[in-house]
């Protein structure tokens, strides 16, 4: 499928290979199938390539991470390792399921782009609409790829919505209302979990942790607690996300901003000539220059007289 051919294809630049020893060991570990659920590949192998090596084990890090992504067992959708600590889900499933790689991501990009050629070329043709995400759905199912399906069902869910709206305009109003909430509370609580998480990695927590755990829990007893720590950790790495997604939209509207301040202040530079030469043009009295030749001036920070 689709997902074979760019898994193949991205895996080149993974076969690179990797460029810190340290950082590498450290997330990797033993290697073994599904060591990149179990370890390394979160907030705290973050934390941990800045305790090896600074900002260049940060740098590290990023690069192992982004290699992983590329290869075809991808990189750990956050709350992984918790789901496999605390579920009957076992590694293989872990990998197929609570993983993406590349080849994930351009098959949502692409199912997007057809969604939206269809809708647009379709218009409001519903069963072309839902064929689509049907399309996408199966694909997701065919290629192992939790994205395209959350997509798809994402998609078929604001389609309903928007049909709810039309409908029951209240209703929907008060759903979208409960959703937003439900959102900002995950969003405040993922920041609450990523300063605890660097808080308590600096002063050596989860460390105290496992030891006081394996000397007076039971293993099973052992495997609860670690997986509620990796629910926080989860919690913790969705606060990187979405803070890096708030940084990179504040980064794009600055820089869209400065852009129309500079269009801006072109047009105040341009159009005053623009109509000096059409008076010109027209034979315009000389009365009827004062206005364009006083907007020049003040364009260049010029004052006439």
């Amino acid at each position: 499928m689709l997902g074979d051919f760019l898994t193949e294809l991205s895996s080149k630049y993974h076969d690179l290979g990797h460029i810190h020893p340290a950082i590498d060991q450290m997330m990797d570990g033993g290697g073994g199938f599904g060591h990149r659920v179990d370890f390394g590949h979160d907030l705290d192998g973050l934390l941990r390539a800045y305790d090896l090596d600074g900002h260049d084990g940060v740098h590290a890090w990023a690069d192992h991470m982004l290699k992983d992504f590329t290869s075809p067992a991808g990189v750990p959708l956050p709350f992984s390792e918790a789901l496999v600590r605390l579920t009957p889900l076992d590694m293989q499933d872990a990998v197929d399921w609570l993983s993406v790689n590349f080849a994930d991501v351009a098959e949502v990009g692409a199912e997007a782009l057809a969604v939206e050629v269809i809708a647009r070329r379709f218009g409001g043709n519903r069963a072309a609409y839902h064929a689509a995400l049907a399309v996408g759905m199966a694909l997701g199912f065919v290629d192992d790829n939790p994205l395209l399906i959350a997509y798809s069902g994402a998609r078929w869910l604001i389609h309903a919505r928007d049909r709810l709206a039309a409908m029951h305009p209240d209703l929907a109003r008060s759903a979208s209302a409960a959703l937003a909430r439900a959102a900002s509370r995950f969003e405040a609580a993922s920041y609450i979990a990523l300063g605890a998480q660097v808080v308590a990695h600096a002063l050596h927590v989860p460390d105290l942790l496992d030891a006081w755990a394996g000397a007076h829990l039971s293993e099973h007893g052992g495997a609860v607690a670690d997986g509620a720590l990796d629910l926080v950790d989860g919690l913790a790495t969705f606060g990187v996300a979405l803070g890096a997604r708030r940084l990179v939209r504040a980064l794009c509207n600055a820089a869209r901003g400065v852009k129309q301040r500079d269009a801006a202040r072109m047009a105040r530079q341009v159009l005053p000539k623009v109509r000096l030469v059409e008076l010109l043009a027209a034979g315009a009295p000389p009365t009827a220059l004062v206005g364009p030749l006083a907007a020049m001036a003040g364009g260049n920070g010029r004052r006439l007289g």
